[in-house]
């Protein structure tokens, strides 16, 4: 085996389980060799167990008891206790970034679970600036070390923040600052909170605005530049952070964006020149006025043309259906078909000239969905004329894709979950093949020009 090449020693050793590499070392001194990069490549270190927490593994990695496997490690996931469990995990930024420093080869972490807090001590020895290719922040809190009281002025704050920072910026502005590049950034359910430096005490913090964020991206020292930004969230919480993101510069290189937040978080973020390079955005677009579109909305307005590199517009949405009464129910799946026809809208109309791809997805999340159901493509709202004539026109457009995509009675929230991956294969049990049939009947002239692909999942297109 340790004469094959090298592809197909590494395509053989992932189809291995780790509980099978581990024995197979113990075989030969040369297999442990081989089969080591792939045994050691993820490593999770769990907050909650007894003997693998977050200060363990760092003492172990300072003592070199796990310096050869360190060496080895690409992804490292950093999982921090159930936030159901009264024993929370809080780490501060400097711990987070020690271990990396520990871990050269790392350029994927994932930080699961966790209350991040800032880090106050001087006196810790400074930690290089750390590049990674993806940084994934998985149901995070971050904390505000100070909430700054009563009237104050901008200069106030500018002459606070720069030379007593300790108490004025939240610990993700830190962290921004111990990041030299980010390729990728993936933020999901992302909070803030206020901890209280004497007692530790902890309580959200719904007052840290988007006006102040806006103000303390100003103060970022590091020169981070993210090229690909996926956010996900079902309150108005991430919407500082994305200002954060914004006013620093760190998305001023920013190619790729999945935007799944509420609708004005999507309207600010976009409605200005955010970024002349993104190439390919992709919207969710979900329901009621808390969490996304506001109800009955005919039109989204997000002033797409100025971005004249875009090349891949993918819209998703979402097609509720949980268990409320009978009249709920029907409030809101006509919510869902309007927001349909707001999408549709969008795509055709709105879409810059340069796009050469737009794809259209239906989610739908209902958790009995009629087995031939096309309430969604003949709503009267939906106007299919226009949408064909727009679509037809674009000389540029070279595909333009339906797929309908079903998770039966899963929350509209985590449907693009990692966890939920495996939903797809029950999904699509249920086949509308009448839903694609009118598809193709509804859009005649971009069917003749032969850039029209219609589906029940994305793996059929």
């Amino acid at each position: 085996m340790l004469a094959l090449p090298q592809e197909l020693v590494d395509l053989i050793m992932g189809c291995m389980d780790s509980d099978t590499l581990s024995t197979c070392t113990l075989l030969s001194r040369a297999f442990h060799n081989v089969a080591s990069p792939h045994l050691f490549r993820s490593l999770v270190i769990d907050d909650a167990s007894p003997t693998h927490d977050f200060d363990a593994f760092l003492y172990d990695l300072r003592a070199n008891v796990i310096r050869g496997p360190a060496k080895l490690v690409k992804t490292l996931t950093l999982q921090g206790a159930d936030w159901d469990s009264f024993d929370l995990s809080v780490v501060d930024v400097h711990a987070i970034f020690a271990i990396l420093a520990e871990l050269p080869s790392v350029h994927t972490l994932k930080l699961v679970d966790i209350l991040v807090k800032r880090n106050h001590d001087r006196k810790k020895a400074p930690i290089p600036p750390r590049s990674l290719k993806s940084l994934e922040l998985y149901r995070l809190v971050f904390d505000l070390s100070r909430r700054a009281e009563g009237e104050i002025s901008e200069d106030d704050f500018a002459s606070l923040a720069v030379n007593n920072n300790q108490h004025v910026l939240c610990s993700f502005i830190q962290m921004l600052d111990m990041l030299a590049s980010v390729e990728t950034l993936a933020m999901y359910d992302t909070e803030t909170i206020h901890i209280h430096r004497r007692s530790h005490k902890w309580e959200s913090e719904p007052d840290f605005a988007v006006s102040t964020a806006r103000f303390l991206g100003r103060l970022v020292n590091s020169g981070v530049r993210i090229k690909h930004l996926v956010s996900q969230q079902g309150t108005m919480s991430h919407d500082v952070y994305l200002e954060l993101l914004k006013t620093s510069g760190s998305l001023d290189d920013l190619q790729t964006m999945r935007i799944s937040d509420t609708y004005q978080t999507m309207y600010s973020f976009l409605h200005d020149s955010l970024a002349r390079d993104l190439t390919h955005l992709h919207l969710v677009v979900g329901r009621d006025q808390r969490y996304n579109v506001p109800a009955g909305t005919k039109q989204i307005d997000l002033d797409l043309a100025q971005y004249n590199r875009l090349i891949t517009l993918r819209i998703s949405t979402i097609l509720c259906g949980r268990d409320y009464s009978k009249e709920e129910k029907k409030r809101e799946l006509s919510d869902s078909l309007s927001r349909f026809a707001a999408v549709l809208e969008t795509a055709s109309h709105q879409a810059p000239d340069t796009v050469t791809a737009i794809e259209i997805d239906v989610i739908d999340c209902r958790k009995n969905p009629p087995p031939n159901d096309t309430s969604i493509l003949l709503y009267t709202g939906v106007d299919w004329e226009s949408a064909d004539v727009a679509l037809a026109r674009r000389q540029n457009l070279q595909r333009i894709s339906f797929a309908f995509l079903f998770y039966p009675g899963t929350y509209w929230n985590a449907f693009d979950r990692s966890e939920f991956s495996e939903m797809e294969m029950d999904a699509r049990e249920v086949k509308h093949k009448a839903q694609i049939d009118l598809v193709k009947a509804k859009l005649p002239r971009v069917r003749r020009r032969n850039i029209l692909t219609v589906a029940y999942d994305r793996e059929a297109m």
